[in-house]
């Protein structure tokens, strides 16, 4: 069993902010903090534009663009980077990401090149959204799946073929 998509750069910045992944939604409660921070400073550095004091003014003012940094920008511009080296590595502006359901293991490869192999055992939760498909594992890491990229087969066939080995694994150990 196969799944197979195009990766490009639309593709690649909506995975930024993605609430159904773990570690997006907690950068998402980050923004959220580091933009009452930025409210905050801009607050402070306004009073003290109007009392005079020159040097809280100044450093509240770097504050406040450090926070607009950390809110807005770094997420997108660390995104753009890793995007732009794996292209840079295969060579292309987009390229194909491949999910292969083998019998004793998961491997994904973008265009033969980058291979990571998980076992079945690995999966700590399955959640689906809509045309999306997240496999938790247990490193913290979320492989993604879309029903309508199903190569000769779909996601019922596939998440029965995921239970199954999941359970026999389990058996095993």
């Amino acid at each position: 069993m196969k799944n197979e998509y195009l990766i490009t750069w639309e593709l690649y910045r909506s995975w930024m902010f993605d609430g159904n992944v773990r570690r997006e939604r907690r950068r998402l409660y980050l923004m959220i903090g580091w933009c009452i921070l930025l409210a905050a400073c801009l607050f402070m550095g306004v009073v003290s534009l109007f009392m005079g004091i020159w040097p809280e003014e100044i450093l509240f003012f770097m504050f406040a663009v450090f926070c607009a940094y950390r809110a807005f920008l770094r997420n997108r511009l660390l995104a753009s980077r890793q995007f732009k080296a794996i292209g840079e590595r295969l060579k292309k502006k987009e390229w194909v990401r491949t999910i292969l359901f083998e019998d004793d293991r998961i491997t994904i490869s973008e265009e033969d090149f980058l291979v990571i192999k998980y076992s079945y055992s690995d999966i700590v939760d399955i959640k689906e959204c809509g045309n999306n498909i997240y496999l938790d594992m247990q490193d913290k890491s979320v492989i993604r799946l879309y029903q309508s990229a199903f190569v000769d087969t779909d996601w019922n066939k596939c998440k029965a073929w995921i239970e199954s080995h999941r359970e026999q694994k389990a058996a095993v150990e």
